[in-house]
């Protein structure tokens, strides 16, 4: 009888359980973009602020810097990890697939502007994979 009632707590063929986990992990990577978003700002605040003309807080600056940079690297991973992790419960989430398009889709900007051609072509086939048609068509209309 336990087996027959766990056996129907897991059935395979209801997709609810698996569309719930995937839209926690849609929230989840919203967020981290969001925490992204907070400390990409801080680090540009920063960077366009004139540097300091005394040296320990030329350092101290600098600091800053780094360490908004780091936070925005992790934030911008984990908002990466939720959004595949919700494709994985749930592959039709369409708007984990479009969040993670977009997170792509920054890269991919950020490492034009800094005309880093290693990283483009890393993320323009992500963008590809993950981006819906339009997005696509953006990109097939800058090479």
């Amino acid at each position: 009888m336990k087996e027959a009632k766990d056996a129907a707590l897991f059935d395979p063929q209801d997709l609810r359980p698996r569309r719930v986990l995937a839209s926690v992990a849609t929230e989840e990577g919203r967020a981290f973009h969001t925490t992204y978003g907070e400390h990409e700002r801080e680090e540009r605040t920063l960077l366009a602020m004139d540097p300091p003309k005394d040296r320990e807080d030329r350092w101290k600056r600098d600091s800053a810097i780094k360490l908004a940079s780091t936070m925005r690297g992790a934030a911008w991973s984990q908002a990466v990890l939720a959004f595949h992790g919700a494709l994985t419960h749930d592959p039709d989430q369409d708007e984990a697939r479009a969040a993670l398009a977009g997170l792509y889709l920054e890269e991919f900007v950020r490492a034009e502007a800094q005309r880093d051609a290693a990283r483009t072509g890393q993320y323009r086939p992500l963008v590809e994979q993950y981006g819906d048609r339009e997005m696509r068509q953006r990109l097939q209309g800058e090479k």
